[in-house]
């Protein structure tokens, strides 16, 4: 029997920035491959979310969704009854497939333990928030009642990161002053400081009117304190909001990150209070 070398001719028609176009077999073939690929490539590594749903019996299933414009991997369970763990595990191997390695999670969600036997982590707001120390730590002031051009702010760390040099260049325009207080570094920092804004960097002290601290080995005295590390987060009392963004069913600060990460909301968008 005689095998084919070339495929059939098939009239196929593809749909080309809104035109059909006829294509071989082959190239629909091909159309189809870059499809995949593409699909692939969106689905691996996407963010998860696990919510609840009472009453949802059975195996959790997997669906992608998008959540205020980003793709999200979620799968729906029921926190109740006898099989409850059962299914948290059966949830957290589907992630571990699908390539959602960090995932959101309802509120008073505590059983990380579970997920971390298949790689499964939550989405940190970490990064998103010391992006946002500056607008922190200015709410902060606001909160209590406090005029940040007549305040002094520190900035406290084992060494100058991005985001110290970040939140130091936005406060010097708008506070009295700012000091830069680290272990190791901050001259070249102070002296940018200086040279650009014309403000005098202050030595830090317990009598400073705010701090954020992004190292816990740092001082904690001062009037406001933010700590931005991940021993001991602490946001004062300050709550960060997006216009049009509601987290009905997880947790906010990291739907928020996950969020600004990937592009869907900016700065301007984000409410410090």
């Amino acid at each position: 029997m005689s095998v084919p070398t070339e495929l059939p001719r098939v009239i196929l028609y593809l749909n080309v920035n809104g035109k059909r176009r006829v294509a071989s077999s082959g190239a629909f073939l091909l159309h189809i491959c870059l499809c995949l690929s593409i699909f692939c490539l969106e689905v691996s590594g996407m963010v998860g979310q696990l919510v609840y749903r009472a009453g949802e019996r059975g195996r959790p299933a997997a669906e992608v969704i998008q959540l205020y414009g980003l793709p999200i991997m979620r799968i729906s369970l029921s926190p109740e009854g006898f099989w409850a763990e059962r299914r948290l595990k059966q949830a957290g191997r589907l992630f571990s497939r699908r390539g959602s390695r960090r995932v959101l999670v309802p509120d008073g969600f505590e059983q990380w333990n579970i997920l971390q036997r298949y790689g499964i982590g939550p989405v940190e707001p970490l990064p998103f928030l010391k992006a946002h120390a500056s607008n922190l730590i200015i709410a902060g002031m606001e909160r209590r009642g406090m005029r940040k051009e007549k305040s002094s702010v520190a900035l406290r760390g084992t060494e100058v990161e991005g985001e110290m040099a970040l939140a130091a260049e936005k406060l010097c325009p708008v506070v009295k002053d700012v000091c830069i207080s680290v272990y190791r570094g901050g001259n070249e920092l102070r002296n940018r400081l200086r040279m650009e804004y014309g403000i005098a960097v202050r030595p830090d002290s317990d009598c400073i009117d705010a701090a954020v601290r992004f190292h816990s080995e740092t001082p904690d005295g001062g009037g406001i304190v933010l700590n931005l590390f991940s021993e001991n987060l602490e946001l004062n009392g300050i709550s960060v909001t997006a216009n049009g963004v509601e987290a009905k069913e997880t947790q906010e600060l990291p739907l928020l990150a996950a969020l600004w990460e990937n592009g869907r909301i900016d700065s301007s968008d984000l409410e410090f209070t």
